[in-house]
């Protein structure tokens, strides 16, 4: 917790040691990984406008990885779109050391309410 004047009594001091000070916070802040449910929340919402659909027939399954999913689906003319945003959120988790892995189950696509989902796959 900040105390009234700890600005001050760092830059009084010495402008350079003030300066030093703020780019070591930054450059902390810059290399912490996200998390995996910021990573999620982040490709929810870049796929919230990418799912769109009339029938099934618009929708195709990609399969992210974890931590974004084993399989999601997406409106045809997004795929490979969708699968560079996947790339680029897993890279940024993993940048920080951040690992993880599940087992996946099967799926099947559908069109619901207008929007491509996936549902479980049926034998």
């Amino acid at each position: 917790m900040f105390q009234t004047g700890s600005i001050s009594s760092l830059s009084s001091g010495s402008p350079s040691r003030f300066i030093l000070a703020l780019l070591v916070a930054l450059l902390f802040a810059a290399c912490a990984s996200p998390t995996s449910e910021e990573v999620n929340e982040e490709f929810d919402e870049f796929l919230s406008t990418r799912t769109a659909c009339s029938t099934v027939d618009d929708c195709v399954m990609i399969y992210p990885g974890c931590p974004l999913g084993c399989a999601t689906a997406v409106n045809k003319a997004f795929k490979s779109e969708a699968e560079d945003k996947a790339e680029e959120l897993k890279s940024d988790y993993e940048s920080g050391g951040m690992t993880c892995q599940y087992g996946c189950v099967a799926a099947d696509l559908a069109c619901t309410a207008g929007r491509c989902a996936t549902v479980p796959a049926q034998f």
